[in-house]
């Protein structure tokens, strides 16, 4: 994440920039140029993923910029605090960016095909994993105190 929001990420744009010679046009959707803004925000598949995932716990996914999302979910956590949803939002923008970052490696280095509903469940699962370790963090805090 940390590379996503310092625009490190090795897209292949980013690649072309340094000389290696690779097509730039996103893995996921074949339309836009694959930088760091198009993979997470324009990208009509990610869009589909994080629409989906928006709905489900109601908050608009219609970002301009990667600053603007990181932004929003700030506000949206922190209005919802400790409650399950607040929760859930402080790990969901984390694991839809990082499935989506897979999904495209996926795509990229072992030439799998790009199915929305494979983000998704990518997303479930990896939430669902980090949730339950934030809440063994919190008992394990509860413990010592």
């Amino acid at each position: 994440m940390w590379l996503l929001y310092n625009k490190g990420l090795v897209t292949k744009l980013f690649r072309r920039k340094w000389s290696y010679d690779s097509a730039i046009i996103c893995s996921l959707c074949g339309m836009g140029i694959e930088d760091i803004k198009h993979l997470i925000i324009s990208c009509e598949v990610s869009k589909e993923v994080c629409y989906s995932f928006g709905n489900l716990v109601g908050f608009s996914t219609n970002f301009r910029s990667i600053e603007e999302m990181w932004s929003n979910f700030r506000i949206q956590r922190k209005q919802f605090g400790g409650t399950p949803r607040g929760k859930i939002l402080m790990i969901l923008p984390h694991a839809l960016c990082w499935s989506v970052w897979r999904e495209r490696n996926d795509c990229v280095f072992r030439g799998t095909k790009v199915y929305v509903q494979n983000i998704a469940l990518r997303v479930l699962s990896l939430h669902c994993h980090w949730c339950k370790g934030l809440l063994q963090m919190t008992t394990e805090v509860i413990e010592v105190h």
